[in-house]
């Protein structure tokens, strides 16, 4: 993860949990291409893995998409997986998970896309958990259509240490 990507990441998740923002974010570790995080504590306990892809097209632009799979224990939710894209998506779009032939789509709110529900949160994880990379497609609101490949090299390990620092409950 880049400086700027792991700057990124540490004011995604504050915006995401707010109680965050006045908790410490702690690294749990790198691993490949796939980096761990932890903030706060008890019931507001959060990690996250988070990854920048290796591919942007068209070209490697000014935006900075990265993407999340979070748990967070104290609300039964984990293994949520976020893409932000760093762009606003065309309303009413849908952006496009895909590894190997399975397809996602992902609903879009503003810059952010997430799976529809828990369980395809599950599906997706499983096979990321499985795959060699991931290709996110989506359509800024005022652009051309976009293409991110990340790496799924180092995720398992990513999502291990996730699991020890916020189990499920």
């Amino acid at each position: 993860m880049t400086r700027y990507g792991g700057l990124l990441a540490l004011g995604l998740l504050a915006a995401l949990i707010p109680s965050a923002a006045a908790q410490d974010v702690i690294k749990l570790g790198e691993y490949q291409h796939w980096t761990a995080y932890a903030a706060g504590s008890g019931p507001a306990k959060a990690c996250y893995v988070v990854a920048e892809p290796s591919l942007r097209q068209p070209g490697q632009d000014e935006r900075k998409p990265v993407i999340y799979i979070t748990h967070r224990p104290g609300k039964k939710a984990m293994g949520v997986v976020m893409a932000y894209a760093g762009f606003a998506f065309r309303p009413q779009s849908e952006a496009a998970l895909e590894i190997g032939k399975a397809k996602y789509a992902l609903f879009t709110h503003e810059d952010t896309a997430w799976a529809s529900d828990a369980d395809a949160d599950e599906r997706i994880v499983k096979a990321m958990r499985a795959g060699k990379s991931m290709t996110v497609k989506s359509i800024p609101a005022d652009g051309v259509p976009t293409v991110d490949i990340y790496s799924l090299n180092g995720l398992v390990a990513a999502l291990k240490r996730i699991g020890e620092a916020c189990p499920a409950k």
